[in-house]
């Protein structure tokens, strides 16, 4: 399931939120256990070992107390402690057994724990215990205190003595019995509160570092989740100076990797635009430098070619006046191969000056090549060349300027013918390819060097000595004015020219522009 980035981070911070509670109400938790043992300790545990402190403080004094009025001898001071005997000792007892038994109840109704209600049970049954013998006790004392005012005789005092005695040693082995248990249990609550708190402080310490670790981890996933919009804000910047070709490596499935394709795509397009500018501003640079060759052609071969044609005639008209005088008649055919020469050469600035706009009919491409194939074989065949076509039997018709078509093709063929001086094979291929026209010319020749090949359609551009650099620049702007591209590349053994004319619908009523359009 894909998650949202806002989704991510809110669970991310949801875990971090929980993992915190949940170390707090743990915390509390044991705190809570902690001040339970603690309330126990200081509201029961304590006040019931003060109470039985007490009992066995009073009980040891009254012990004392009976053994010394039962060896005093003078009446009157006997009375006054046996009168203290009766009236102090036993009051102060029962209120401590009567306090102890009111903490037994309170603590009782506190808490619910088994185990501290199963203690405070066994705690009254001391207390009530305790009160059975007490009342025995103030039974006998009260008795020998009766005989000794009665002066009773030496033995039955003993005896009564003896009993008391006894009585006294229970009562003071079950107070202590008491004390011991509270004691135990005080010392029991006492460790087990100190181990549940160094329990609790651990396991509190635990889960805080697991906490910060979650937190931790929950920040390192959101800053690697968030760490693409810092690649795209540097794409962003890198755009904006123009770096179109500048793209964001995003994984992701979630928005920002949206936004990342969505910008890659977007720099792409971009960089297409960019590059279709740079051609359309060269395309723009070459057709006004052209025309400004053009022009300048013009002017040269209009203010050349009128001045060769009266040096040609004056010249024949000099050969009619020397008669027989064969060595001024080679010079004379001299001057006039050179002035032809020159005529030629202005003839193809003007061509290439004046190169009217095509007037384009739906033409078989297919009959054009193998027309021009057959009028351009003997040439070949002259030079040693073996011209192979290779038309494909399902052209279309397409819409060209069928003169200045064959025009372009007839300067690549003598091109590849004249690149081969020695003779040599040119393959002309026509075919179809997706939405263009293909057309082929390769060689066996010597190639063209990549450096020459950037600039092999540039007005007087040549590679051959003497050439004009005026044929192939003529035919990229016939192929250009059609609509289409040429460009130079190498073959399997020499060059390769190359030209994609696109194919049009063959509706005769649709209306197509013309390049002057």
């Amino acid at each position: 399931m894909r998650l949202s980035i806002s989704t991510r981070i809110f669970l991310g911070l949801a875990i971090i939120v929980v993992t915190f509670g949940a170390v707090s109400i743990y915390a509390v938790l044991h705190l809570n256990g902690i001040g339970r043992r603690l309330e126990v300790v200081g509201q029961l545990l304590m006040p019931l070992t003060k109470v039985v402190t007490q009992l066995e403080t009073v009980q040891q004094n009254r012990a004392r107390d009976t053994a010394r009025l039962v060896e005093e001898e003078d009446i009157r001071l006997r009375a006054a402690l046996i009168r203290i005997a009766r009236r102090h000792y036993p009051k102060i007892i029962r209120q401590n057994l009567a306090k102890g038994r009111d903490l037994v109840r309170a603590g009782r109704s506190k808490t619910t724990d088994p185990e501290t209600l199963a203690f405070l049970d066994d705690v009254d049954a001391r207390f009530r215990r305790l009160e059975r013998h007490f009342d025995r006790y103030i039974e006998t004392a009260s008795t020998l205190y009766g005989r000794l005012e009665q002066g009773a005789r030496t033995e039955e005092v003993a005896e009564l003595s003896r009993q008391l005695e006894q009585r006294e040693r229970r009562l003071g082995s079950q107070i202590r019995a008491l004390s011991r248990a509270l004691e135990l249990r005080l010392q029991r609550e006492v460790f087990e509160a100190q181990a549940e708190e160094d329990r609790a402080t651990l396991a509190i310490m635990l889960l805080s570092l697991s906490a910060v670790l979650v937190a931790l981890l929950v920040t390192l996933f959101t800053q690697r989740t968030l760490r693409p919009i810092r690649l795209l804000t540097e794409g962003v910047q890198d755009i904006s100076r123009g770096e179109f070709g500048r793209r964001v490596e995003i994984s992701s499935s979630d928005e920002i990797g949206d936004l990342g394709r969505e910008f890659n795509a977007m720099a792409q397009a971009l960089e297409e635009r960019e590059r279709q500018l740079a051609e359309q501003r060269r395309a723009l640079l070459r057709a006004e430098r052209l025309a400004a060759v053009g022009r300048m052609a013009a002017q040269v071969s209009h203010e050349i070619r009128n001045p060769l044609s009266s040096i040609g005639l004056n010249a024949e008209l000099l050969g009619d006046e020397l008669g027989d005088r064969p060595e001024a008649h080679r010079l004379l055919d001299a001057i006039a191969t050179e002035i032809d020469r020159l005529t030629e050469i202005t003839e193809a600035y003007l061509d290439f000056a004046r190169l009217p706009q095509p007037s384009l009919s739906e033409e078989d491409i297919g009959a054009l090549v193998r027309d021009l194939a057959e009028f351009t074989r003997s040439e070949m065949e002259a030079g040693g060349i073996t011209l192979h076509t290779e038309i494909a039997g399902d052209l279309p018709r397409v819409r060209i300027d069928p003169n200045q078509l064959r025009r372009g093709l007839y300067n690549l063929l003598r091109n590849a013918r004249e690149a081969m001086p020695g003779g040599g094979e040119i393959w002309l291929r026509v075919r179809a390819a997706g939405d263009r026209l293909r057309m082929e010319v390769e060689d066996t020749g010597p190639g063209i060097d990549e450096a020459d090949q950037e600039h092999i359609f540039d007005p007087f551009f040549s590679t051959k000595e003497g050439g004009t650099g005026l044929g192939l620049s003529l035919t990229a702007q016939i192929v250009e004015e059609h609509g289409g591209r040429i460009r130079c590349e190498h073959g399997a053994r020499g060059a390769r020219f190359v030209v994609e004319l696109p194919l049009e619908p063959a509706d005769g009523d649709e209306h197509r522009p013309t390049a002057s359009e």
